[in-house]
């Protein structure tokens, strides 16, 4: 699961690095909150929206918005309440959801928000999803720890009770087709509807005390579902059967998303990214993290196949083309790092296979601080001239592979 790179020279400090493959990118936020959740209304190559809160537990919250395909981010709102889970349908028309009954309606792209009400006494929405621009569900814990869920046929204008929500699960919801719900959380319970969300059976039970975190289908039968202790299980019987599909026994997978037919990616803890092309039966690691602190929570995508990525510490990742990005050999790719503080120099080396072709340093606030064109598979900079504090280096390689790690300068 993890690769350490340990080299001798002088007395070298190791730093804490984070590599992400050939198409994920870090960008700036402009938040150093815990961004929960993240929304493309479809068809959207430009458009996104994500939202999180200060702390994990009620407390302040604020909404992202980027216009330019998650290049820049810039705050459109904020709320002395934690916020939890956001959903646009179209690039104006959404919802927000959180703690202290928060529940929010926009429709001129989150420049103004107005209270929605269905019920008084919530304490918060754990869940809202919708399956087009009409249909959705909502779920919420009320202030005497009910388990309460509303569903919606006009786009959010009216909310209506659904029929019982036992055996509904807290942690996701998710669609498999416009009548077809899987829901997962606690005791690593998994339970289906097959009338919109109306009524719920469980379908699977597994280990008590034990989290899945999230569920994603392409279909009515094909799903998968991720947990603790990074597992993943798939089904392609509609649940009725489940067989491990992946587990590192490390993460907690969070972001989960089926796509692009067979494709599924799954992310989670220190940021650590698996990918599958063939439904889930086989797995590649996307990027080798070595000592990250951030957790990565949810995954969309754009139309063009560019994918978007939020978590912890305000952390937003893009990923051009994803949709359609080759397997890559990322054992042909690695990179060593190292730095001297004696002198000051950063030496990047790669395999005899690939060269450097670029390396750009990023200070934490997304300004490029200093970009070179460069040639071979070793190259040492002089970082004299920067001050002193914590840098992203991103390189790339002329195969056209990217990697992108965390370093201090001291």
């Amino acid at each position: 699961m993890r690769n350490k790179y340990f080299k001798s020279i002088f007395a070298i400090i190791l730093f804490s690095t984070t590599v992400f493959s050939q198409t994920f990118d870090i960008k700036p936020s402009g938040t150093s909150y815990i961004l929960y959740d993240i929304t493309i209304p479809t068809g959207q190559n430009l458009v996104a929206y994500a939202t999180g809160s200060q702390y994990t537990t009620n407390n302040n919250g604020v909404v992202i918005k980027t216009v330019d395909g998650g290049e820049t981010w810039s705050t459109i709102y904020t709320l002395n309440k934690g916020l939890t889970k956001i959903k646009f349908v179209s690039p104006t028309r959404g919802f927000l959801v959180g703690y202290d009954n928060t529940l929010l309606k926009t429709i001129d792209g989150g420049a103004t928000w107005t209270n929605v009400t269905v019920q008084s006494d919530i304490y918060y929405y754990n869940q809202i999803d919708f399956f087009d621009a009409n249909n959705g569900i909502l779920s919420a814990i009320t202030n005497g720890d009910q388990l309460v869920s509303y569903k919606t046929v006009d786009s959010g204008e009216t909310w209506t009770p659904v029929t019982s929500t036992t055996n509904l699960q807290t942690m996701e919801i998710g669609y498999a087709s416009e009548n077809i719900l899987y829901s997962v959380g606690y005791d690593q319970k998994i339970s289906k509807s097959i009338n919109a969300g109306n009524n719920w059976t469980t379908i699977k039970n597994g280990i008590p005390q034990m989290v899945y975190f999230s569920t994603s289908f392409k279909d009515d039968l094909n799903g998968v579902v991720s947990g603790e202790d990074g597992e993943i299980l798939k089904t392609i019987d509609g649940g009725a059967t489940w067989t491990q599909a992946l587990s590192t026994s490390y993460e907690n997978f969070y972001a989960l998303k089926y796509y692009n037919n067979d494709k599924i990616i799954t992310a989670g803890t220190d940021s650590n990214i698996y990918y599958s092309s063939d439904a889930g039966s086989t797995w590649t690691p996307l990027n080798t993290s070595s000592s990250s602190t951030s957790t990565l929570y949810d995954i969309e995508f754009f139309a063009n196949g560019d994918a978007l990525l939020c978590g912890s510490q305000g952390t937003i990742l893009k990923s051009l083309s994803l949709l359609s990005t080759a397997d890559v050999n990322l054992n042909n790719n690695f990179i060593n790092q190292f730095y001297n503080s004696f002198d000051n120099t950063l030496s990047i080396e790669t395999n005899a296979e690939n060269s450097i072709k670029n390396v750009t340093f990023i200070s934490v606030e997304g300004k490029q601080v200093y970009s070179e064109n460069v040639s071979g598979n070793s190259v040492a900079f002089d970082l004299n001239f920067m001050s002193d504090g914590v840098y992203f280096a991103n390189v790339e390689m002329n195969n056209g592979f990217k990697q992108i790690f965390k370093f201090v300068k001291n």
